[in-house]
């Protein structure tokens, strides 16, 4: 059993780097553990004291706060890992887990879990940046985030979008600068020095306009729907969304060679009866459309898996069953 184990934990991002003989080590260190829809691994506030890494299934992480209000943290599904936390504090529970889809996992104890951070420090170094990078994602706040919605992509145009943006302000100066000049050789002193700083000024402004609209834009992927957000400073606002049911296909569209060494793509992403969404001008567009394919399908089996729970509800009343 450890030996199958030990392979499936190949899968796994924090052991993905040891050898067989290393993760045969950690497979010995676990314990696989399922469990159905709708049970709960540990709640907010109880003692730390297991480590777990998901096989199979999906988990919601969620938890109350101080105004008492419910707000989901995450989703985690197979390869991911989670309650390491309360471990590295030694405080309680921060959140609530429970299971949205049958799950298998396997559980490590406190011993155990310190053990395999001293045989692999990388580990717990991993660990430590991933959870930092998961939270400061997850935690930020856009506009409409409703309370069971998790952010786990924000994106924004690349570089080379603001570059194009500046040739009509480059194109700009150099007539502004062949403006002074003529006037310094006419003799108009005076006159130059006004063009001069009238055009700095019209240039500067125009040059904060442009980039504070090249920042302003958002490309958002979320355990939901995926968003653009597209703000033009002081005149309009358009948002283009789509729940994650509705996408059918992802496509990546590259513009030359320069696009191709850059690394900036269009991602269009093709969706049932509400249009084609565009993220422009994208860096690392491949990764984001895989993300987006494997929190799509997170999303379709959370949603199976209430089906199913409502079917199973339905057919106990119906003959009378205990819940």
């Amino acid at each position: 059993m450890s030996e199958e184990l030990a392979t499936r934990l190949q899968a796994v991002s924090i052991f993905s780097f040891l050898s067989p003989e290393e993760r045969q080590k950690i497979a010995s260190l676990g314990q696989v553990e399922h469990y159905p829809r709708g049970a709960v691994l540990f709640r907010q506030g109880d003692p730390g004291d297991k480590f777990y890494v998901i096989l199979s299934g999906q988990i919601r992480v969620w938890a109350h706060e101080p105004d008492g209000r419910a707000r989901v943290l995450n989703y985690h599904t197979a390869g991911d890992f989670f309650g390491e936390l309360a471990l590295f504090t030694d405080k309680p529970r921060s959140a609530t887990v429970d299971v949205v889809h049958d799950v298998e996992l396997v559980s490590f104890n406190k011993e155990a879990f310190e053990q395999i951070l001293t045989l692999h420090p990388r580990i717990g170094q991993y660990m430590r940046t991933w959870v930092q990078e998961r939270m400061r994602i997850s935690n930020r706040p856009f506009p409409g985030k409703q309370w069971d919605e998790v952010a786990v992509a924000f994106a924004r145009k690349h570089w080379i979008a603001l570059v194009e943006s500046l040739w009509p302000l480059a194109i700009a100066l150099l007539v502004g600068v062949g403006l002074v000049v003529v006037l310094y050789v006419l003799g108009s002193t005076r006159a130059a020095a006004i063009a001069s700083l009238i055009s700095f000024l019209l240039l500067f402004v125009w040059g904060w306009w442009l980039y504070v609209d090249w920042i302003n834009d958002d490309y958002i992927v979320t355990t939901k729907r995926v968003i653009h957000i597209e703000r033009v400073l002081f005149i309009r606002e358009e948002r283009h969304e789509a729940p994650l049911e509705q996408i059918q296909n992802v496509t990546i569209e590259t513009f030359g060679t320069l696009a191709r060494i850059l690394d900036f793509r269009d991602l269009v992403i093709h969706t049932a009866g509400l249009g084609p969404i565009t993220f422009a001008r994208l860096p690392k567009a491949e990764r984001i459309k895989n993300l987006i394919f494997n929190v799509r399908k997170a999303a379709l089996e959370r949603r199976a898996a209430e089906e199913k729970g409502q079917i199973r509800q339905v057919i106990r009343e119906k003959l009378e069953l205990p819940g």
